[in-house]
């Protein structure tokens, strides 16, 4: 599972552990991640050496995880897939997730929430005085001027290349 700003994460009875740090002898100590929580497991490769699974809290339900997981894939491939409707996204996500049945109607609701927000993200504010406008359309020119020089330059090189 990946967390919320993409960092890989360990789920272990229910309980989330994020990558704290790499220890001597290629061991990795990872943390829970509520802040207050003590709980922690070292592990080396896929081994693991030492664990301490006292946790001052209650394990994060089964739908939760899911929804989670479902949020946070769904944020990354709106992120690649520009150009395809959110609603499109997740619903091939949703067929294709195997635990997706014990997603409620009120956890669809927020992945649909939450998927228009990353949307939304990707998409540049339309701006709102002069100036920004300004800005915005020099920053536009300055872009379409490159690829404009790009292109030509891998025009100019296709064709003295066909030169003998």
């Amino acid at each position: 599972m990946f967390s919320e700003k993409g960092t890989k994460l360990l789920i272990i009875d229910n309980y989330k552990f994020g990558f704290q740090k790499n220890l001597a002898d290629n061991i990795q100590r990872w943390i829970c991640t509520k802040r207050k929580c003590k709980a922690y497991i070292k592990l080396n490769g896929d081994c693991l050496c030492e664990e301490v699974l006292t946790h001052n809290h209650e394990s994060e339900d089964d739908g939760k995880l899911v929804r989670q997981k479902l949020t946070n894939s769904l944020k990354r491939k709106c992120d690649k897939l520009i150009t395809e409707r959110p609603s499109k996204i997740k619903r091939k996500e949703i067929a294709s997730n195997i635990h997706s049945e014990s997603l409620l109607q009120n956890d669809i609701n927020r992945v649909h929430k939450y998927l228009n927000a990353a949307k939304l993200r990707t998409i540049p504010k339309l701006p709102s005085n002069l100036e920004e406008l300004h800005k915005s359309v020099s920053e536009y020119f300055i872009i379409c001027i490159l690829y404009l020089h790009l292109v030509m330059t891998i025009v100019d090189f296709q064709i003295n290349d066909l030169k003998f």
